[in-house]
């Protein structure tokens, strides 16, 4: 919750930030702080919460919510997980799904775990995001995404969700700058030197995703829509230049695409003078 206030006062009003959270965000705690500080907010539901007013429960509830759109929605490759955390996140392939879209107005009550917020019932809208038909062999998405937002329309409903969808491409940012960077193994020893470390750190691991993302998406693209043309000898295109710097990093082409490691690696070794 500090870091939603700190947030707020940061922007101090120039812009209407939306907060986008994960399932560790499911607490009444946090969704009446959000609620209270008038932020906007899509966070994906983990708790079957009870509704009140005895309407049942959350998830009954979307479940049953009137179908409003289909949309193909591309998703991104999930690797094996060991532990607990990998029963919640399957392992999937890189593909296409057709996933239909559902939404629905609730009423969850406070807590007995929130006794400190102030609202003793939140009214918010639920979005029902889920896949009717799974390739074989692959899970189906299902999705329950809370959110403050005006789902009056299938573009405000495709809105929020793209919201929380957007959440990905900001993990994968910050896997370039703690992994691609190596951030967190600077065993820098002051807050003022980690502050210094991140400003020229920062640029590297947006340029990284940037990288990493067109050579994926748009491979034959020149490779100047990533790096300047100091960094260029010759003109190739864009997944040239990923695999030149990966190697730099130490990949080997048959390891398939590189991970961030050697493309922070690569891109350390482009940068010095």
């Amino acid at each position: 919750m500090h870091s939603i206030e700190e947030a707020n006062a940061v922007l101090d009003g120039a812009v209407h930030p939306i907060h986008v959270m994960d399932r560790e965000a499911d607490s009444y705690a946090i969704l009446a702080a959000l609620e209270k500080a008038d932020s906007s907010f899509v966070i994906r539901s983990f708790q079957n919460r009870v509704l009140a007013n005895e309407e049942g429960r959350l998830r009954e509830t979307a479940r049953s919510a009137k179908r409003s759109f289909n949309r193909d929605v591309l998703l991104s490759r999930r690797p094996p997980i060991k532990g607990p955390k990998g029963l919640r996140h399957l392992t999937r392939r890189e593909r296409v799904a057709r996933l239909s879209f559902a939404a629905a107005a609730i009423e969850i009550p406070r807590t007995t775990k929130a006794k400190d917020a102030a609202a003793s019932a939140l009214k918010l809208n639920v979005i029902y995001v889920f896949e009717k038909k799974p390739p074989a062999g692959e899970p189906a998405v299902e999705w329950f995404l809370l959110t403050n937002l005006a789902l009056s329309t299938d573009k405000e409903i495709a809105f929020a969700v793209d919201c929380y969808r957007g959440r990905w491409t900001i993990e994968e940012y910050f896997k370039a700058l703690k992994t691609g960077c190596q951030y967190e193994k600077r065993q820098l020893e002051s807050a003022h030197s980690l502050l210094n470390a991140l400003a020229v750190l920062a640029p590297v691991a947006w340029r990284l995703l940037l990288f990493r993302h067109l050579s994926r998406h748009a491979p034959d693209r020149p490779a100047l829509d990533a790096l300047t043309a100091s960094q260029l000898p010759k003109n190739p295109t864009v997944r040239e230049a990923m695999l030149a710097i990966a190697g730099l990093g130490g990949h080997l082409p048959h390891n398939g695409d590189p991970c961030w490691l050697v493309l922070g690696r690569g891109m350390h070794d482009l940068l010095l003078p």
